[in-house]
């Protein structure tokens, strides 16, 4: 992106946030009137979360679930308007038209492009707390505004709702209260390529060794004690065992597993997977197959390899 279009889609991002605040209680009041009317019944279509621990893919997944369903998501756009959540996918809906977005270009999550998806973490830190990930429970009064929320945007624009949020993973206890009709897909990844990749990412963004960075584990406090290879074989480690624990807590019908080798290597029979997982036949006759293709390989010395499979966190994965 040259500086110029960037300088301007910075500006035209802070017009549309300023005035989306300034204009909230008169927004506010529009979106009342679809609670009333939309919210009441039970959802008419899926409610997906892409879940999954930082690296694996689940943003490589949410670009094409998005670009090859006719589906409700946030994008960069929408996710300006995060307090009046409704009324942003609405904007976004009159200005794109459905239109594919065709952008597979992301940096650790982040995407650019005003129709891409985001991951939008400040609509869901309306209700659950920033610094601490894993939630079992919340109150009656904001489950509820979870739930009116979610419905409501799905009977209105009568489609399957996806959000990609990691910090999901870590809240489907409270997520089962608020919406029992969920669907999960869990995005998976050789746990070794996982763990080098957050390390690089680590690198990459200068964190320092004794510092946490992406989505946290219910034991995060106890990990921040150990060295970084530690820290972050438990971080991942942490993250997938409580997912594949609280899973438990909806039907099997209602959870599937993705893994990026053969999302990759496979694309095209992946999303005819998630076609038959939602009810929904892919609207994008565009085919995948070979654009995605990657060969996983250990970049970190042999020495940093040791120190991950003698970890005592990859060991009690085992």
């Amino acid at each position: 992106m040259s500086r110029n279009k960037h300088f301007m889609n910075n500006i035209v991002s802070f017009i549309l946030r300023n005035s989306a605040k300034l204009f909230s209680p008169i927004i506010s009041q529009w979106e009342k009137k679809l609670y009333r009317k939309y919210s009441i019944n039970k959802p008419q279509h899926p409610i997906i979360f892409i879940i999954g621990a930082p690296r694996t893919g689940s943003t490589l997944f949410y670009q094409l679930i998005s670009n090859s369903f006719d589906i409700t998501y946030t994008d960069n756009l929408s996710a300006l308007f995060y307090k009046n959540w409704i009324f942003g996918l609405k904007i976004s809906q009159l200005i794109y038209k459905g239109r594919w977005h065709n952008s597979f270009i992301s940096l650790f999550g982040d995407t650019k492009g005003g129709h891409e998806p985001a991951e939008c973490g400040e609509f869901w830190y309306r209700w659950f707390p920033v610094e601490h990930h894993f939630v079992e429970d919340l109150s009656p009064e904001k489950l509820s505004e979870i739930r009116k929320n979610i419905v409501c945007a799905v009977n209105y624009f009568q489609k399957p709702l996806v959000f990609k949020n990691l910090n999901a993973g870590q809240r489907i206890r409270a997520l089962a209260r608020a919406l029992p009709e969920a669907k999960f897909i869990f995005c998976r990844r050789e746990r070794l390529y996982s763990i080098q990749s957050v390390l690089e990412a680590r690198k990459k963004l200068n964190i320092s060794p004794n510092e946490w960075w992406s989505i946290k584990p219910k034991n995060f406090h106890e990990l921040l004690k150990e060295n970084e290879i530690d820290m972050v074989t438990g971080q991942i480690v942490s993250l997938e065992e409580q997912i594949l624990n609280d899973t438990s807590f909806y039907p099997n019908k209602n959870c599937m597993e993705v893994r990026y080798e053969y999302l990759c290597n496979n694309t095209q029979q992946t999303l005819e997977n998630i076609s038959d997982f939602i009810q929904l036949k892919i609207s994008n006759n565009k085919n995948y197959d070979g654009e995605f293709n990657r060969a996983e390989n250990w970049r970190l010395g042999e020495e940093v390899k040791d120190a991950v499979l003698n970890s005592p966190f990859w060991k009690k994965s085992e």
